[in-house]
């Protein structure tokens, strides 16, 4: 929509003064036009002869010459002095700025509505040039009308250089922005390579069991990880007032050695003074941290080594003492006779292959201990992936909607906005002027019906009312994987497992929506004192075999009720069931009746170890064909010593 058709004739703000019969004026006015490149090459006779139709026109900062959408403009303006700006939609799009520039010309050929206001930037001098002027050249002077159109057509001929001339800047521009662009994201690349870098080793450094520090050259502490601040006690200290030559007095001697790349590298076995076990071994090893060959800083590495010279000492205690019975025991073969010393000799033998034995059997106990341990953290690692996955997968949703119904919000926030925008013109528009008032409430009107003002103002608070119950519920999500996860130092609490029992459903929910449908039977139970974490994993380890064991779709029935002295947890599902000869394995570590890759074997037997240390019970039924019946018991309060203990 364009606003009031006005030209500068129809404006009585602008002071216009016609050149005809003032000498002076127009002498001016034509040394000003014969000093620009435009006019440089017209004679003076042209000039004066086309100054005695004109105008000269004087406009003030900020008053309009030609309106946007006028359809009568038959007049072209020559800038004497000033700045002109060409708007659109209230931003500056063009400047004309150079004296001898022409605006309003292609008008008087083409009869076209302009695209764009012309208003004055600063105070401003025009002269203005009429179509019906340049007309009545046509029939009276020709020579004079072809010379006049001449000169038009170095004004647009000028306009054209000047826009190919912005038009390469603007490519050039352009190239030298997508450079950059590229450069950005190479740079951007090396940098999250690096930080992932620095991540990784940091990780790799706080989370070890040997003591790490990084001192500066002269031994102040600037960095130690976690094992270190332990072994040191140094948790209220800070490390800035902290020298490793309080710990190692061996370097004091090396002290101004430490500098050399090549004298910096170590390694020794040194007595560590302040520790938290007072003064003890450890392997102390030096590495120098380097920048352009120098050094400007010691890492330093520390392993503890008293079992290992604990067992050093006893091995050769033991040395010692079988060397002596070596020596008596040769001295008894020596007094005996021949048929002792053969039978002596068998015995050694035997000794010798029975030590073996047991060293072998040793070997392979702890190898079966440590194999053990890393299999049941695999198995923890496996359930926290799946756990993670479903978790994403339940907050997508939520935020998704909240998304789209932000960006609704912002359409419908940008319409209120233009209409806000409107209302305020017309509050402020002169009552004086009924036209402008009349067509701003028209485009009020336009804009409400295109806009729908009555179902924007009715959806706007159901749009935000769905996105907080989305923002609740990744809120909840959020909370019951915190309440899941978090130990709290294996501190015994009294909770109701109906709540804990909604809450790891809910945390794995994306594994179970797709394979069953949950029916819960819950009853009124008393709070019963547990480490609700331990128990959530028991409620995890039963729900997922539970959820794997159906194939296709099925269905799992959670039931609680109270039991004599504390609760029942009963976990049903109708999947294929467990095979009579496999039934009494299933508490045993390792066993496992699916595929290779599938499972290892260990959820049943961590179940059952955290009930057994709750003082409960844990059983199973199966048949094959109808389904599993999981049924836990639980005490209301625990006696003797708390889970953790008894799991310790």
């Amino acid at each position: 929509m364009t606003g009031p058709k006005r030209t500068a004739e129809s404006n009585p703000r602008i002071l216009r003064q016609p050149l005809r019969g003032e000498a002076d004026l127009a002498l001016d006015v034509e040394r000003k036009l014969l000093r620009t490149h435009h006019f440089s090459l017209v004679s003076p006779e042209l000039l004066r002869s086309v100054l005695s139709g004109a105008t000269l026109l004087r406009m003030r900062a900020g008053e309009i010459l030609l309106r946007q959408g006028s359809e009568d403009i038959d007049k072209m303006y020559i800038l004497l002095d000033g700045e002109m700006e060409i708007l659109v939609s209230e931003r500056t799009v063009g400047l004309i700025a150079e004296p001898g520039e022409s605006v309003g010309e292609m008008a008087i050929f083409t009869h076209q509505p302009r695209a764009a206001n012309v208003r004055a930037k600063t105070n401003t001098e025009l002269l203005e040039l009429s179509a019906r002027m340049i007309a009545g050249l046509r029939g009276e002077d020709p020579q004079r009308y072809v010379q006049l159109l001449e000169l038009i057509a170095r004004f647009l001929s000028a306009k054209v250089q000047r826009a190919t001339q912005r038009l390469n800047q603007y490519q050039e521009l352009l190239l030298n922005q997508e450079q950059l662009r590229s450069h950005s994201a190479d740079l951007e690349r090396l940098v999250q390579e690096k930080l992932l870098e620095v991540l990784l080793y940091a990780h790799v450094f706080r989370d070890s069991q040997d003591a790490i520090l990084v001192a500066a050259p002269e031994g102040t502490v600037i960095y130690a990880n976690q094992a270190a601040v332990a072994l040191f006690d140094w948790k209220d200290r800070a490390l800035g007032e902290i020298s490793i030559l309080d710990q190692f007095p061996e370097l004091g001697a090396i002290r101004e050695h430490l500098s050399d790349p090549a004298q910096a590298r170590f390694k020794a076995d040194w007595q560590v003074f302040g520790t938290v076990h007072g003064e003890i071994p450890m392997e102390a090893t030096f590495s120098p941290v380097l920048r352009e060959d120098r050094v400007v800083a010691l890492a330093l590495f520390l392993r503890d080594i008293r079992a290992f010279k604990i067992l050093l000492e006893s091995l050769e205690q033991s040395h010692a003492e079988l060397a002596k019975h070596s020596r008596e025991l040769e001295h008894k073969v020596a007094e005996r006779t021949k048929e002792l010393s053969r039978t002596n000799a068998e015995l050694q033998q035997a000794n010798v292959h029975l030590l073996r034995e047991t060293r072998e059997k040793d070997d392979a106990l702890r190898k079966l201990g440590e194999s053990q341990g890393y299999l049941l953290q695999s198995e923890k690692m496996i359930g926290l992936g799946h756990l993670a996955a479903g978790v994403a997968h339940e907050i997508n949703n939520p935020i998704g909607y909240v998304s789209s119904n932000l960006g609704t919000m912002k359409k419908y926030a940008d319409q209120l906005h233009a209409l806000l925008t409107l209302y305020s013109q017309f509050d402020n528009a002169p009552a004086t002027d009924p036209v402008s008032n009349a067509a701003l409430q028209s485009r009020i009107r336009e804009l409400k019906h295109d806009m729908d003002y009555t179902f924007v103002m009715g959806d706007v608070g159901q749009l935000i009312s769905d996105a907080q119950e989305g923002v609740a519920r990744v809120a909840s999500i959020v909370r019951n994987l915190k309440e899941f996860t978090h130990d709290g130092q294996a501190q015994r609490q009294w909770v109701n497992l109906n709540e804990n029992l909604d809450s790891t459903i809910q945390l794995i929910w994306n594994e179970l929506k797709h394979k069953a449908t949950v029916v819960r039977e819950y009853e009124e139970i008393p709070a019963i004192e547990c480490i609700p974490q331990q128990i959530n994993q028991v409620f995890l380890n039963v729900l997922m075999n539970a959820a794997q064991a159906i194939e296709g779709t099925g269905s799992i029935k959670v039931r609680t009720a109270p039991d004599k002295d504390g609760i029942v947890i009963s976990i049903q599902d109708d999947g294929c069931g467990i095979a009579p000869d496999n039934l009494p394995h299933v508490f045993e570590p390792f066993f496992t009746t699916r595929p290779i890759g599938k499972g290892m074997g260990l959820g049943l037997t961590s179940a059952y170890a955290i009930v057994r240390n709750h003082q409960g019970l844990i059983d199973v039924k199966s048949r094959v064909g109808a389904g599993t019946t999981v049924t836990i018991q639980l005490p209301v309060k625990q006696s003797g010593n708390s889970p953790a203990q008894a799991a310790s």
